[in-house]
């Protein structure tokens, strides 16, 4: 591959493919693997170079909590417009229920059934396109591939210029169940997740006496929740996969209660001591 871009725009690349935040460190070793920048003394780009690099050009990065992410375009970000959310796992979904062996799709194809369109540099940098096994220890950022790849198909051809990909089914390799692809990949938090759907999460910023809180990812006011909504937004609810089940019919379902687990091993608090006897009254 060329080397061609300057490190600010080795690592625009690199989050776009991502499609999300990245520490230095992470940034630095895929900026070294795509090999499209190169430093004059031909030694490999550290994370501390990432981070002095991205911190010059805050008009395109945002740095928070040892993280790196793009700025949002056109201020999205402080005018409060939600940014584009892309279900890959519907992605999954339309593999897993294909018949055949091969597929051709155009990229407004993809962009349907994601409904959403796909990342800019899809259109420009075949790798975006490539596969991506998603079972290594340390899977990485390409989580649209890793559905395809967990459905049991692999991209053959991509042809920017028609903009159409080709997929082959992988002979002998088995897709995931359903169950098995609603196992839990990385670790979410709920406000974050409460975001996507979208259900309010106004109240997560303060406490119950109307302070605000620093910490609001983690409110501790929210910490026992296991439903959170309205009857206008519509209700999430909690559920663990473990406890999950699938029928013959790929249906998913849960026959655990929750209430009577919860109830039933919380012991009852003890009762409070006795009132101190008043004191002796003097004649």
């Amino acid at each position: 591959m060329s080397t061609h871009l300057t490190l600010h725009e080795a690592c625009i690349e690199v989050l776009t493919l991502a499609d999300r935040p990245l520490p230095a460190r992470a940034i630095a070793d895929e900026v070294n693997r795509r090999g499209q920048y190169a430093r004059r003394d031909g030694a490999a780009v550290t994370p501390n170079q990432i981070s002095a690099r991205t911190h010059n050009y805050p008009a395109l990065f945002v740095i928070a909590d040892g993280l790196i992410a793009l700025m949002p375009l056109s201020g999205e970000g402080r005018t409060g417009a939600k940014p584009i959310t892309r279900d890959y796992r519907a992605l999954g979904r339309f593999f897993r229920a294909l018949d055949g062996d091969e597929v051709t799709m155009n990229f407004t194809d993809i962009e349907e059934i994601l409904d959403a369109p796909l990342q800019p540099v899809a259109r420009r940098d075949e790798t975006f396109w490539q596969n991506s096994d998603p079972f290594l220890p340390n899977p990485d950022g390409h989580k649209w591939a890793h559905e395809w790849m967990r459905a049991g198909w692999r991209k053959i051809a991509v042809d920017l210029e028609r903009q159409t990909v080709v997929f082959h089914r992988v002979e002998g390799q088995r897709s995931l169940s359903t169950l098995e692809d609603l196992r839990p990949r990385c670790h979410e938090l709920i406000y974050d997740i409460l975001q996507r759907v979208p259900i309010s999460v106004e109240a997560w910023h303060t406490t119950k006496t109307g302070r605000p809180v620093k910490n609001f990812r983690a409110n501790p006011r929210f910490c026992y929740n296991w439903s959170f909504g309205s009857p206008e937004e519509g209700y999430a609810v909690c559920l663990w996969h473990e406890n999950l089940h699938e029928s013959a019919d790929d249906e998913v379902f849960s026959d655990t209660n929750y209430r009577a687990g919860g109830g039933g091993g919380r012991a009852a608090p003890p009762p409070p001591p006795p009132a101190p006897p008043p004191p002796p009254r003097r004649a």
